[in-house]
Order: C-alpha cells, then structure tokens, then sequence
C-alpha cells in the first residue's frame, strides 16, 4: 500500500496470525492507520474454488473463517473494503454450504461469457506483442479453428454435459500450454527474431495431444529407480470417479513420501521432474525446495482430463477406493455380526487387488482407516477360505476313492461273473463232448455187431449155396 520493497516471511505470518483472530480483524487492520486516508482496498481472491478443496486438510472451520472474514470487510462501511472473487461456474452449488456466502455472491454475480473467435485472436497475439515475439498467421487460424473443434457443442460426437464442460474448461489452459510449448522450441532454435510456427505446432501433436505428449516425454526422462512411483505420486494428487469429475487434491510433501512406502528421493526425483522450469504440471516449481510440509499440487485439472496415463490414474484408484471401502464395511458388518467372512467371488476380487495394489496404512487413511482391521478380516476369511476349500477338497477326494472303490468293485464282480460263465460254459462243453464221445462209441458198436451180423449172414448163405452144388 505504502510502496517500498515486499513484505518479508515474518511479516506475512504475523498480518496472518492477526487476520485470524476473527471476522472483523481486517477492519481493525484498517482501522489501525495501515489504508491510508483516501484509499481503497481491494482483496482479489483469484480460483475460489479452491477453498472448497483445501477443506480435507485445513478443514470446513477454517474455510468458514475466511468466508466470514471477506463478507465482514465487504459489509463493514466504516471502511472501503472491496471483496472480488473469481471463481468457476460449476463451483457455485458449493457456496451453499457456507452461510452467508450465497447471499453475498449473488449480490454482485457476473458470470463470464464465452470467448468469441476474435477475443481468442486477441489472447494469442496480445500477448506475443507485449513480450516481443510473433507466430505465423497459419499458426493462429489454426489454433482458432482447433480451439472451436475441441469441444463443439454441435456435432455428432455424443458427449454428456459434464463431458463437455470439462473441454471447455480445457481451451484456454491447452492454448496456454501449448504457445509456452512452442516459445521453448523457437527459444532453442536461435534463428533472430522468435517466431513460433505451425510446423513445430504439428510437431507437438497440436492442441489436443501437445500436452499428452509433453508429459510422456517428462516421465520418459525419470530414471528407471524412480519411475515405479511416478502413478503412486499422481494417483495421491487427484480425487475423482472419472477424469472428467476428477480434481486435484493438495498434498504434503512428507505424506506422499509415506504414501510411496518413504521412497523420499523417488518422490523427490518425480515431483522434480514435472515441476522444472518450462514444465510446470506441478506446484510449487523448482524454487521453493521440497519440505515434509510443503504443500504439492497439479497445476490444473486439464492434465488430469488430457493426459491419458493420468486418466487412467483417476480411474485405478477410484477402483481401489471402491475395493477398499466394500472391504471395510464387510469388517464393520462382521464386528457387528450383522456379516459373516468373506467368501466366493467377493474374496477372490478383493484378495487379487490386495496383492495386486499392496496397499499400505497410510493410503487407507484417505478412505476411512480400520487398516489393521481391514487386514486382519481378509486374512481371517482367507484362511478359513482355505479350510474350507480343504475340507472341500478332502470330501472330494474321499468321493473319489469310495467311486473308485466301488468302480473297482463292480470291475471284480464283473470278472468273477465272466469266470463263472466261462467255467460254466467250460463245463458244458466238457459234458457235450463227454456225450458224443459215448454216443459215438455206441454208435461204432452198433455198427460193428451189424457188420458181424451182416458177415454171418454171408457165410450162412455161401455155406448153403455150396450145399446146394
């Protein structure tokens, strides 16, 4: 207010400290001779909707102190407080749960309108202007009409509307991201006056890809020591069902140490990487040296939507949130015996993602805690799972040898009917043979007193006829 050089640390903490003895100490501030007789304050707080994030870890209290303080100075007249928040549209429902707030927003709304063509021409080459650089009229037409392909609300693409509101949000941070992108390029090419150009533009996978691509390449250069942890670290940055719901979620720097199992120089080495300069996909950049409690956070929710592996960090553990959550209340439901133990296809999935996602202490803090318990439970259902499974597996194996007893029983009957009736059949045969062996002796018989008979007769009728003579 008073010119000179900028406040220094101290002197920040105790203008803090004395803003949060209540909703009036601004005022008193005021009061106190630090706004000068004729002037005006104006408090701008720029991304409000960040309040309504940072409430997991300050908590709502603290949320409200800050509200209470900005609509106490605004309401005061005693002194020339002007309170501007900006803040995105989706944000608005939450206001209501702050008392007061709602009021006061509706006071003074001002909901900005879309950008048209021209006013996005004017945000590319405004700035190019002031800092002295230029890009090539094919360049800006094109980013013009990649802007208005992006996210159309008329075309035949079925998007729903949360689909759509994320890439309009997208627009502009992609834009940003990617002029930032090509300034790098035409930096390193020290060829005079800078110049970014369409060529290098499709090079870098234009609007849509540039920012994927971008931030492969950074996970690209990360040693192979480290790169394990680059998903742990990101899934610990983001809190959503999906992508397109999915928004940061501020984090200390020791607690994602601890989240990736103490690997401080792993972490230390990713955060590091996305946060050099000319990077920026994490805060704080490379200036402010990482403490245990230096708060980490991704730069805008459009690297969530628009980078793919980060996508599928929202989507993996959204999954492992479930997985856990349905674990727990089935150890709450067996503590209360309203539940018994795991069993079937339940355990199966839930010990597959255990294994699978290793899951520490630490992470189950986020997601309702009862580690112990929860861990304790699925090993108790696991091993009666596998007692189960054995006493199971014992019947089945008695089944089985008693069918194969019996089989080897029937088998045995079977040969000893087949013995029979080969005995039997051995016997007939003997009895058959036994019978024509006698009938044929008595037939023989036969036959030879007929022949002797026949012979006599012979020799009677020789004798008679030589008689005769």
């Amino acid at each position: 207010l008073r010119g000179g050089p900028p406040p220094q640390d101290h002197e920040i903490e105790v203008l803090a400290a004395f803003l949060r003895r209540g909703p009036k100490s601004l005022v008193e501030w005021c009061k106190d001779g630090n706004l000068p007789e004729g002037w005006n304050l104006v408090l701008i707080a720029d991304q409000f909707e960040e309040l309504f994030r940072y409430e997991d870890y300050s908590g709502r209290q603290d949320a409200e102190a800050f509200v209470a303080l900005l609509i106490e100075s605004a309401n005061d007249h005693s002194v020339p407080v002007h309170v501007v928040i900006t803040m995105r549209s989706e944000y608005l429902r939450q206001c209501t749960l702050i008392e007061g707030l709602p009021e006061a927003i509706n006071r003074g709304l001002y909901l900005a309108p879309r950008m048209t063509r021209e006013e996005c021409r004017q945000a590319i080459e405004g700035p190019a202007g002031v800092c002295g650089f230029s890009l090539e009229p094919a360049l800006v037409n094109r980013l013009l009409n990649d802007l208005t392909d992006f996210a159309p609300w008329e075309s035949g693409t079925t998007y729903d509307q949360s689909d759509r509101l994320g890439q309009r949000a997208d627009q502009l941070p992609l834009m940003q991201h990617v002029l930032n992108l090509l300034w790098q390029i035409a930096q390193e090419r020290h060829e005079g006056p800078v110049e970014l150009k369409l060529a290098d533009y499709e090079a870098v996978n234009g609007l849509a890809g540039a920012l994927n691509r971008h931030a492969d390449e950074i996970a690209a250069t990360i040693p192979k020591e480290h790169a394990d942890v680059i998903d742990v670290v990101f899934r610990s940055l983001v809190t959503g069902k999906t992508a397109m719901d999915a928004i940061r979620r501020p984090t200390a720097f020791g607690k994602l140490v601890a989240l990736a199992g103490g690997r401080r120089e792993s972490v230390e080495a990713v955060l590091d990487a996305f946060r050099a300069p000319g990077r920026n996909f994490i805060v704080p950049d490379t200036s402010e040296p990482l403490k245990d409690d230096t708060i980490v956070d991704i730069s805008h929710e459009s690297l969530i939507r628009q980078w793919r592996r980060l996508s599928q960090c929202v989507a993996d553990e959204a999954r492992s949130a479930d997985v856990y959550q349905q674990l727990t209340a089935s150890t709450t439901r067996f503590a209360e015996k309203r539940g018994g133990l795991l069993t079937g296809l339940d355990l199966a999935n839930i010990a597959a993602w255990w294994r699978a996602e290793s899951p520490a202490e630490p992470w189950a803090a986020r997601y309702g805690g009862h580690f112990a318990e929860a861990k304790a439970f699925l090993e108790q259902s696991e091993a009666a799972e596998a007692e189960r499974k054995k006493r199971e597996d014992e019947a089945q194996r008695q089944l089985i040898a008693g069918q194969e007893a019996a089989a080897r029983s029937k088998q045995l009957q079977r040969l000893a009917y087949g013995l029979v009736a080969m005995l039997i059949l051995a016997l007939c045969g003997a009895v058959a043979t036994t019978f024509f062996y006698a009938s044929a002796r008595k037939a023989s018989e036969l036959a030879d007193g007929r022949r002797v008979e026949a012979e006599k007769s012979a020799a009677a009728a020789a004798a008679a006829r030589q008689q005769a003579e």
